[in-house]
């Protein structure tokens, strides 16, 4: 595994003085995580995020076939989750899901650490999964950008910085806080933290409880630059 280092002191990511309204716009991955969403209920939010000019919808896998051809002549693009919402799967299951899903349309992937592992503070076991996701992303054409969930509200606050490391060492293009499915969200201090390791080679997304403009604003204001949402229309409307 590669050294583990913070980004220089140059890249390191201070709060922003201005978030514009088309900031927050360009931000939001419109996000319909529940099971028992249907095929209407992802129709709805497909074309809300083309109504809205939302860059994503976040979706289950299942789903993700039907929503690509739905958003083909739009600007909205299709993200999906994988090991999701525990993390507990297979290196060789999470690169089995990347093949599929990237062929079925998914452009960008959201994965979740194993995060038993990364509570027992195993960083290998969870960098090994990171590296395997990335490296079979890299050999897929067009290639899925990849977001690691590190969960960060099962974690102490220096697990929360070691998880980031590891998997911005394994070539993560984003770190996330949150899957939304266990007791917390996305917190201040957590975005800031994994700014401060992401520097320049990585992004942050901001997920979980991210429901109210201000909550928006403060986000992106300390180095998010995704917010994961399922109030992405609550979030823009004037």
């Amino acid at each position: 595994m590669p050294e583990l280092t913070l980004a220089p002191e140059s890249t390191v990511q201070l709060p922003k003085q201005y978030i514009t309204a088309e900031d927050v716009r360009g931000a939001i991955e419109h996000t319909l995580l529940k099971p028992e969403a249907s095929v209407v209920d992802v129709e709805n939010l497909c074309q809300e995020a083309s109504r809205h000019g939302f860059p994503l919808v976040c979706i289950n896998p299942q789903h993700v076939s039907h929503a690509a051809a739905v958003l083909a002549e739009s600007d909205t693009n299709v993200c999906t989750v994988i090991g999701f919402p525990f993390g507990a799967t297979s290196p060789d299951a999470l690169a089995y899901e990347v093949m599929e899903l990237a062929a079925k349309g998914a452009r960008e992937i959201d994965m979740v650490v194993p995060v038993g592992s990364m509570v027992e503070d195993d960083v290998w076991t969870v960098y090994s999964h990171v590296a395997r996701v990335v490296r079979t992303a890299k050999s897929l054409v067009p290639r899925p950008q990849i977001k690691v969930i590190v969960e960060t509200s099962a974690l102490q606050f220096d697990q929360v910085i070691k998880a980031a490391l590891v998997s911005v060492a394994a070539g993560a293009d984003f770190i996330k806080t949150s899957t939304g499915f266990h007791k917390g969200g996305a917190m201040l201090a957590d975005v800031s933290a994994m700014a401060m390791v992401a520097g320049s080679t990585a992004r942050v997304k901001a997920s979980g409880g991210v429901r109210t403009p201000s909550a928006a604003v403060q986000m992106l204001r300390y180095g998010a630059h995704r917010l994961g949402t399922s109030s992405g229309v609550k979030l823009v409307r004037k």
